[in-house]
Parts: C-alpha cells; structure tokens; sequence
C-alpha cells in the first residue's frame, strides 16, 4: 500500500506514520510538566486542531499551552500531550486519534 502525505499545520510528512514519529519525538523530548514551546508548540497545536474532539476539549476557552504529563490507564503509565486552557482545565489528547491512525 503506498504512503499517502499529510501536512500538519505547515509540516509535510510522507504518511501518517511518519508524523506520528514525529510527534513521538516531541513527546519524549519534552521535561514532564514543562511547558511545549517554539517549534514544537506549533506542530502540538496543529495536532490538537485535528484532533475530532478539539473543540469539545476546549469548551470555549482559549489554549494557554499544551505540557506533557504521565497518565495512568489500565496499570500502565503513558506519556501524553496535555492541553491547558485559559481557565486552567487541563486535558490530555491522543494524537493518534488527531491523526487519524487506529489503533
């Protein structure tokens, strides 16, 4: 099967797969709870907006910025991109689900 591009934001990526390495990069590049800041800031915000449920996560709030943060699911301990809203609600999203990858 061949790869079918994805852009996300202004990245070009050769496939789904390769964003999501990407991405992955990010995810265990940044210090847990600190925050995400300049390039990679931009390609975790473009994630979110494609992320289905973006706009329920934010409930009509503005992003204040997005962390990483360990979160517990089924005994097991993942790292996860969080979002923090100007109201300080803080909710963690999949960006697999952004991407449209099943797992």
């Amino acid at each position: 099967m061949t790869a079918i591009p994805i852009l996300v934001g202004s990245h070009q990526f050769p496939s789904k797969s390769a964003a999501a390495r990407f991405a992955s990069e990010i995810l265990n590049r940044v210090v847990l709870g600190e925050r995400i800041t300049g390039e990679d800031e931009k390609v975790v915000r473009d994630l979110f907006y494609m992320h289905p449920d973006h706009a329920q996560k934010l409930g009509g709030y503005k992003i204040s910025h997005f962390e990483v943060a360990n979160q517990s699911e089924q005994h097991k301990t993942t790292r996860s991109f969080i979002v923090v809203r100007s109201d300080g609600h803080r909710d963690d999203f999949s960006l697999l689900r952004a991407l449209g990858i099943k797992k």
